[in-house]
């Protein structure tokens, strides 16, 4: 559990943080929401080779 916290990013705080505007859909802040919608098995993945492989089945597996 403590481990999986660790792993979460913290979106910045945008000025218009209640709209869609630029700043929520700037790559610092998209990033972040994305990177805390993977499930934690993906996060936790230590090489970048098994992370791609694991994050390309995911986006590929829940578009259907």
């Amino acid at each position: 559990m403590i481990r999986e916290i660790a792993r979460c990013l913290v979106p910045p705080i945008t000025k218009y943080q209640n709209s869609s505007s630029f700043g929520d859909r700037a790559f610092q802040s998209a990033a972040s929401i994305e990177w805390n919608k993977l499930p934690a098995v993906i996060r936790n993945i230590n090489t970048l080779d098994a992370f791609k492989t694991a994050v390309k089945t995911h986006f590929l597996c829940s578009s259907k």
